[in-house]
C-alpha cells in the first residue's frame, strides 16, 4: 500500500485515535519553536511500515522527506523559516522521537508494556478496525513466533543495551542443521478475529478473500527474566515449531499447547 491513499488512510487512522494530541501535551515546552510534532512522527512512522522498510529512525525521516512537495508543507515538513524554506533535519526527528519516547517510558522496565503506551497502540489499533468489522466475534485465534529487537544485545557481564525491554530467548526449529538457538528480543504474538461469512457476503463453501478477514490486533510480548518456574518466564509454544511468520514448521499437534521455560 503506497500513494495518496496509504498517506490519507494513515492519517485518518491517527486522527480517529486521537492520540496525537494527548502525546503533545505529554512534551515539555521548550523556548524555541520544534517543527516536528507528535501527530508528523506517527505519520512517518506509520508511513514507513506500511512500505515495508525497517523501523529505523532514519527510514522514518526519509518517509516524511520523500512526500510530495505539498504534503511536506501540511504537515510542517517543509516549513519557512526566517532564512527561507526549511525541511525537517534527521536531527529534529531523533529529538522528538526522544521526547515522545521518555513521556511514554516507565521508570523501571518490567517487561510489560508502559501504561500510556499501551492505550495509544489500543487507540491506533482500534481507529485502524473497518467499522464493518467493529462487531466482529470476541473468539480469538492466538499464534505466536519470536522476533529479534534491532538494539544490540549487552555485553557480557552487563544488562544495559539501547532496549530494556528486551531479553534472551530460545527458539527451536525442525529444518536441518541446529535444532535450536538463543535470540536476543520479544515473543511476537499474534490473535486473529474469525469473520463470520455472512458479514462478508460469502454464502456456502466458498473461501472468504484474504483481505475481508480482519486483523484483530498484534502486540510484543518480551521475553523477561521473572520469578517463576526458578527464574525464568513461562510461554506458549508448539512442539517442533520454529516459529509461525513465514517460517516452515511442523504447527499443532493434537491441537494441544504446552507450556515450556524459557531463556
Amino acid at each position: 500500500m503506497s500513494g495518496p491513499a496509504c498517506l490519507a488512510t494513515i492519517e485518518e487512522i491517527i486522527d480517529g485515535a486521537g492520540v496525537a494530541p494527548r502525546i503533545e501535551a505529554l512534551l515539555p515546552a521548550g523556548v524555541r519553536h520544534r517543527q516536528l510534532k507528535a501527530r508528523t512522527l506517527l505519520l512517518g512512522m506509520q508511513l514507513t511500515l506500511a512500505d515495508d522498510r525497517p523501523a529505523h529512525l532514519t527510514r522514518v525521516h526519509q518517509a516524511l522527506t520523500g512526500l510530495p512537495e505539498p504534503d511536506q508543507v501540511r504537515p510542517g515538513v517543509i516549513e519557512d523559516w526566517e532564512t527561507g524554506s526549511h525541511q525537517l533535519t534527521y536531527r529534529q526527528t531523533e529529538y522528538t522521537f526522544g521526547l515522545v519516547a521518555d513521556a511514554l517510558a516507565k521508570d523501571e522496565p518490567g517487561g510489560a508494556p508502559p501504561a500510556l503506551l499501551q492505550a495509544a497502540c489500543d487507540a491506533l489499533l482500534e481507529a485502524s478496525i473497518p467499522a464493518r468489522h467493529k462487531q466482529a466475534p470476541r473468539s480469538l485465534a492466538a499464534d505466536w513466533t519470536d522476533a529479534e529487537t534491532w538494539s544490540r544485545p549487552p555485553r557480557h557481564g552487563t544488562t544495559s543495551c539501547a532496549d530494556p525491554a528486551a531479553a534472551w530467548g530460545h527458539r527451536n526449529s525442525n529444518l536441518p542443521g541446529p535444532k535450536g538457538e538463543m535470540f536476543f528480543g520479544y515473543y511476537l504474538v499474534r490473535h486473529e478475529a474469525p469473520v463470520r461469512r455472512e458479514a462478508l457476503g460469502i454464502e456456502g463453501g466458498a473461501r472468504p478473500p484474504r483481505q475481508a478477514v480482519a486483523a484483530a490486533w498484534q502486540e510484543l510480548s518480551a521475553v523477561r527474566s521473572g520469578r517463576r518456574r526458578g527464574g525464568r518466564e513461562a510461554a506458549l509454544t508448539k512442539p517442533g515449531r520454529f516459529g509461525t511468520a513465514r517460517r516452515a514448521g511442523s504447527g499443532e499437534r493434537d491441537q494441544t499447547v504446552y507450556e515450556r521455560n524459557q531463556c
